[in-house]
């Protein structure tokens, strides 16, 4: 009976336990998933904001093309005035900076990773044709070429200048919407980890409340249980108590029958 009395305890025990497991391995399994969304978004995150970066100094770049475009003719038209050699030597140390500026604007556009390397092919074409103009404009006027045909080669030279700012100013504009793209791109990781994080906080603590509550409950229903065995143990001690008594009873009264037994035999006997 004792047994009979501890094996719902016990079964309700088990199942206790094995619905504990399962909760405690779906809330494993929804940490580990908020945790991976957590790691995604983190390096979203991450990569936008290099990418930002990278477009960041794309733009610099190209706005020091912009002043270097600006200087060259400023130093340019400064030669042209004076025709001196210090001034020739100025628009050459100038002009002489731009194949540098285009190998560290191919390589910021290559690092970028975006549609800015086509972009600055084009606008780095242009430049050197705005440049290569500046550079016959020079030649002529060292050549003493008639008017009409210096003429002809700055308005050139200032046809080729406009187009080279109208690029720089179309590609800055894309390089401007990638950058508000990626920055864009990285709120909204952002917010996706928050989130994540946040919606892990939020199961978290009821989970944990739950967990202690089940905990809680557990170690009731063992003490509970530890209770009816003790109680059924006393209860099987007593009746094995009584059972040994009615049974040296038993064996008193069969060792008198047997003593009054022998007697009469031994009476009979004589």
């Amino acid at each position: 009976m004792a047994r009979d009395a501890a094996d719902p305890a016990a079964a309700r025990k088990g199942m206790s336990g094995l619905g504990s497991q399962i909760w405690i391995a779906g809330l494993a399994g929804l940490m580990t998933l908020m945790l991976a969304l957590q790691i995604w978004a983190g390096f979203g995150v991450i990569s936008s904001t290099r990418a930002v970066a990278d477009g960041d100094a794309l733009m610099r770049e190209t706005d020091s093309l912009l002043h270097l475009l600006q200087e060259t003719e400023v130093t340019q038209g400064r030669y042209l005035r004076l025709q001196t050699a210090e001034a020739l030597d100025d628009y050459r140390r100038t002009r002489g900076s731009a194949p540098v500026a285009f190998g560290q604007l191919a390589r910021l556009a290559e690092a970028e990773k975006a549609d800015s390397g086509a972009g600055c092919s084009v606008m780095t074409a242009m430049l050197e044709e705005a440049f290569r103009s500046m550079d016959r404009v020079i030649h002529l006027r060292q050549a003493r070429a008639d008017d009409e045909v210096l003429m002809a080669a700055e308005a050139r030279q200032m046809q080729a200048v406009d187009l080279a700012r109208q690029q720089i100013a179309l590609a800055q504009t894309q390089i401007g919407q990638r950058i508000s793209a990626r920055l864009s791109a990285a709120d909204e990781n952002f917010t996706i980890a928050a989130g994540a994080s946040l919606l892990g906080f939020s199961f978290a603590i009821p989970s944990a409340i739950v967990m202690f509550r089940r905990l809680r409950r557990s170690r009731e229903q063992e003490r509970h249980l530890r209770l009816q065995v003790e109680a059924a143990n006393l209860q099987l001690e007593s009746r094995v108590a009584v059972r040994t008594a009615e049974l040296l009873r038993a064996n008193r009264a069969l060792a008198d029958a047997n003593a009054v037994k022998d007697r009469f035999l031994a009476n009979m006997s004589h």
